[in-house]
């Protein structure tokens, strides 16, 4: 799996544009991107949840969770839907209530910035992996895949990477070269694990993109669709 890659890894003290979880303090409204019609059956924002360019990292997120997530809350522990991990027992996305595919209230992108804006499903993440041209290349210096839909317009997204569970950021494309990689959620659930949810991803030194999951608790960037 993609992250028992055992390479060494530089964590670079980044700022990243975490928004504030304090109830007292002013939250900054996140941007609102272009919808990009790829000629797909949604179309694609034009750069992450909290960045305000194609090439930004954005805000990290825990599948399931709408707040920014902390570094140091990148683990089971942290994780606001778990119930108790040693049973392996979650408040909401279990056996009991059936659900498989984020409700808009949990929904980060669609929380976020309202409207028909929402955290794509894994058949749309396959739809643009499988549909569209993709190129590896650089934007504005940032390492990314391009993809070039059916209608010819074009999306950039970066290899952004993810955070650890001990806070650090790790595989993000000014990290690590050719390791560098992005994790983007989507809104489903594994169909037969409930620990995770599916995600896209994207590596450096592939000429496709991919498809994969991993663990509710990781903090992972999202790119929306809107219909």
């Amino acid at each position: 799996m993609k992250r028992f890659i055992t390479t060494a890894l530089l964590t670079a003290a980044l700022c990243l544009p975490f928004a504030s979880c304090d109830d007292d303090e002013e939250v900054t409204p996140l941007a609102i991107p272009d919808a990009v019609d790829l000629g797909l059956s949604v179309r694609w924002a034009s750069f992450n949840l909290g960045a305000s360019t194609p090439e930004g990292t954005g805000n990290f997120y825990a599948w399931g969770e709408t707040s920014v997530k902390p570094a140091d809350e990148s683990n089971w522990k942290g994780y606001k839907l778990c119930e108790d991990i040693a049973l392996w027992t979650f408040k909401k996305y279990n056996e009991q209530d059936g659900l498989t595919r984020l409700e808009p209230e949990d929904d980060a992108a669609h929380v976020a910035l309202g409207g028909k804006w929402r955290m794509p499903t894994y058949e749309e993440c396959l739809e643009l992996v499988l549909n569209c041209s993709p190129k590896m290349t650089q934007q504005n210096g940032a390492w990314g895949y391009l993809f070039t839909g059916p209608n010819g317009n074009t999306l950039f997204i970066p290899l952004a990477g993810y955070l650890e569970t001990d806070g650090s950021l790790v595989f993000h494309w000014e990290q690590v070269g050719d390791a560098a990689k992005g994790c983007y959620w989507s809104s489903d659930l594994h169909p037969e694990n409930d620990t995770q949810a599916k995600d896209l991803f994207l590596f450096m030194g592939y000429t496709h993109g991919n498809y994969d999951q991993w663990f509710r608790y990781a903090a992972q960037p999202i790119r929306p669709v809107t219909d």
